[in-house]
């Protein structure tokens, strides 16, 4: 018999399975609870009502499966979970199918950095031009700074944030959720810094779940790309993750069509592709 899985898990999960994310939603008037699947999992879902289609159930990039779980324990589990919508990760297809749900969208990549014990190893991971361009960030000689997140100081990133969403077509969490996170742990959001003078150049936000993070925001300026400075802060931030017990930031879904300057920005700095399962939508009588 497996054990059942840890409501409060240690290990790397996504943000969109994590107990942090969870209390965040609850926090903001969602249904998000952790459900076990029997003895052979778990999975964070999400139920919303859509007036008389009636409740929807759904989990993103999940569930998560126990070590050992067979796929006639997974198949079960599923079947009795009362889930409608899965954006899979890391289920196989055919436990899906034989559990009565059938692919309606294709699978995405996301980037994931490993993160290293020394800065050393993090800058070996690194290929060459990208490193270079860090080593001449840090001769900038620019002040940085990495701390929890301020409601009042760090305004100015959710705004240049939704300037950029606005310019470059694309949305992200809203700023209620990661103010919702840090209201619940203030620990829970890091912000990085650089800074010229008094007047802040460059900034990344990231939430911080376990033993992973997910980079939030990255914003920056003429005189930020100038100097390097998301070079600079990613690496100085996997240093001040590493010290946190993080092993791993997740760094977005890979778009190297729509977007790829960053593309390259996340390979060149040693994130590996990860492919993702497709949305899976359950039909009834399967």
């Amino acid at each position: 018999m497996l054990m059942r899985p840890s409501l409060l898990s240690d290990d790397a999960l996504p943000l969109w399975q994590s107990a942090e994310f969870a209390r965040a939603l609850r926090r903001m008037g969602t249904d998000a609870q952790i459900d076990r699947l029997a003895d052979a999992g778990q999975a964070l879902v999400v139920r919303r009502s859509f007036g008389p289609f009636g409740t929807v159930a759904f989990t993103s990039r999940g569930p998560i499966w126990a070590a050992g779980a067979q796929e006639a324990e997974q198949i079960a589990g599923l079947r009795a979970s009362g889930l409608h919508v899965i954006n899979a990760d890391g289920t196989a297809p055919n436990v899906l199918r034989r559990a009565g749900f059938r692919r309606i969208r294709r699978a995405a990549e996301v980037s994931v950095l490993d993160v290293q014990p020394d800065m050393d190893a993090q800058l070996r991971q690194c290929r060459s031009k990208w490193r270079n361009a860090y080593r001449q960030g840090l001769r900038a000689g620019l002040i940085t700074g990495h701390r929890p997140f301020h409601p009042q100081k760090d305004g100015w990133i959710f705004s240049a944030d939704r300037a950029q969403q606005k310019d470059k077509g694309y949305r992200a969490l809203p700023p209620t959720f990661v103010q919702a996170m840090a209201a619940i742990d203030r620990k829970a959001v890091m912000v990085s810094q650089m800074m010229m003078g008094p007047t802040p150049i460059a900034a990344m936000l990231f939430l911080v779940h376990g033993a992973a993070a997910t980079y939030q925001i990255g914003v920056t300026t003429a005189a930020g790309r100038a100097a390097r400075a998301h070079h600079v802060l990613l690496m100085q931030a996997c240093a001040k993750l590493a010290n946190r017990g993080v092993q791993q930031i997740e760094l977005g879904l890979h778009h190297p069509q729509d977007a790829p300057g960053l593309a390259r920005f996340k390979l060149g700095s040693g994130a590996r592709l990860q492919e993702l399962g497709g949305t899976w939508m359950k039909v009834p009588l399967l």
